[in-house]
């Protein structure tokens, strides 16, 4: 395992490769020792050296009429239409309130940042969770409602700036959205909600977009999903959930576009969470709060090998939010001080000799 740089003061929630680094967001306040709220972008300078931090960042825990009211914290970044786009909870000198969306216009040049939000600002007490790219338009997800006329899931499309349009996409998701992932050419919603299909209710909490609204995936699965990722084929689905229907899946599980399955033992405690997933070296890694997979000890990162669960030596001690591959590496980032029992880091690390 290696530290990144002196790391941040606090949780790391997303890790998304843009330009020539990496976009970190979160709910920290300093990272590498440098003061930034909630988002900054990372340079390597050598390989293993990560002293270089752009200062894209801006200050998220003020608005343009008060002191801010709100702990800032970035759960979402993602690239779209050339542009480094953020979701979470936060404010921004130039908006009243909490304005949850936006993005960044870089220039790598100058090392300078202008922030600039969507068209509509999100309640105080509601948050962005999710981004994806789909079919021309960025998706994003949350446990916001009435954001203009979208609520839990919205869209805005390509080259609509400088302040984006929230769309509203379908009607039937009524709960938080966690994750959004593409398979089999289709868009896929994972969170917390139910979904009807004609008088029978099913606690499924993950959907598929049909371009109309939203359809039921199989059963679903009996708890939150917190993470969608797509390997070897098959859409994989990670939470706190322990079945489909009557068939056991311990917090993770698959699903082939017929019907779902369990992966391995899965995560063996009904309290384990899956938070992240993330392919490396054609391997399927898995990051959350767990500490078993079946009798192996996998303490919140593992790797799927065949169909056996494995550990990355001691792992890591604390949750796992996000992973991100960049430059030949797997970055981990999360709720953390120490990976293995030896070297101490703080939430932003990565193996040295990959596992």
């Amino acid at each position: 395992w290696g530290r990144v740089g002196t790391g941040t003061n606090g949780s790391v929630r997303t890790l998304t490769k843009f330009a020539d680094g990496i976009a970190v967001g979160g709910d920290f306040t300093i990272i590498n020792m440098f003061d930034r709220i909630g988002h900054s972008f990372v340079r390597e300078n050598k390989l293993d050296e990560y002293t270089i931090f752009s200062p894209y960042s801006e200050q998220l825990n003020v608005s343009s009429s008060s002191a801010a009211t709100l702990i800032p914290i970035v759960y979402a970044n993602t690239k779209f239409d050339g542009h480094l786009h953020i979701g979470g909870r936060f404010n921004h000198p130039n908006y009243d309130d909490n304005v949850g969306l936006g993005y960044f216009q870089l220039d790598p040049q100058n090392n300078t940042t202008e922030f600039i939000g969507y068209n509509v600002q999100l309640a105080d007490s509601q948050t962005v969770y999710c981004m994806r790219e789909f079919d021309g338009h960025l998706f994003f997800g949350g446990d916001f409602q009435s954001l203009g006329f979208a609520s839990y899931i919205g869209s805005i499309g390509a080259d609509d700036y400088p302040n984006p349009e929230v769309n509203p996409v379908g009607s039937s998701i009524n709960g938080p959205v966690h994750a959004l992932e593409i398979f089999q050419d289709q868009l896929y919603a994972g969170g917390n909600f139910s979904r009807s299909d004609t008088d029978t209710v099913y606690q499924t909490n993950i959907a598929r977009w049909n371009g109309a609204d939203w359809e039921i995936v199989g059963l679903g699965l009996n708890g939150p999903v917190y993470a969608l990722h797509t390997f070897n084929d098959q859409l994989m689905a990670g939470g706190a959930f322990t079945a489909s229907d009557s068939l056991e899946m311990l917090g993770i599980a698959s699903w082939d576009g017929l019907e779902w399955a369990p992966v391995g033992t899965g995560f063996t405690d009904s309290a384990d969470t899956v938070f992240s997933m993330a392919t490396y070296d054609d391997t399927l890694y898995v990051g959350g709060r767990f500490d078993s997979a079946g009798n192996v000890y996998v303490q919140n990162v593992a790797k799927l090998v065949s169909s056996d669960w494995s550990n990355l030596g001691e792992g890591i001690r604390g949750p796992v939010y996000v992973m991100e591959e960049y430059r030949g590496r797997l970055y981990f980032g999360g709720l953390f001080t120490k990976a293995d029992e030896s070297v101490s880091y703080t939430h932003l690390t990565l193996p040295t000799t990959p596992y």
